[in-house]
């Protein structure tokens, strides 16, 4: 495990082959890195970790422009900032409005 990166947070760390990084929901992937596996899909000791179950290229990844492209709205002008416009927000970047 070469790196732990927290939601909303980018790693420097280039990810080699059979090295794994420890990430947070909704953070960006580091470079060399090509699936996530699910905390829950993994059995973690003091200095390794085993994956129970084979994993596909691509998986659990949301990539960019999937969920949205340019030009969509996402919220609108006026709208009430509650938990759900907060984490839209979130998703995009923005830590303040």
């Amino acid at each position: 495990m070469i790196d732990h990166i927290g939601a909303g947070s980018v790693s420097d760390k280039l990810v080699g082959d059979h090295e794994a990084v420890r990430i947070m929901t909704g953070a960006q992937i580091p470079n060399g890195a090509d699936a996530v596996v699910m905390f829950e899909q993994t059995i973690e000791l003091e200095d390794t970790f085993t994956i129970r179950k084979p994993f596909s290229k691509n998986e659990n990844i949301s990539l960019k422009g999937e969920e949205t492209t340019t030009g969509d709205v996402v919220l609108k002008k006026g709208q009430v900032i509650n938990p759900g416009a907060i984490a839209v927000l979130a998703t995009y970047g923005y830590a303040e409005v």
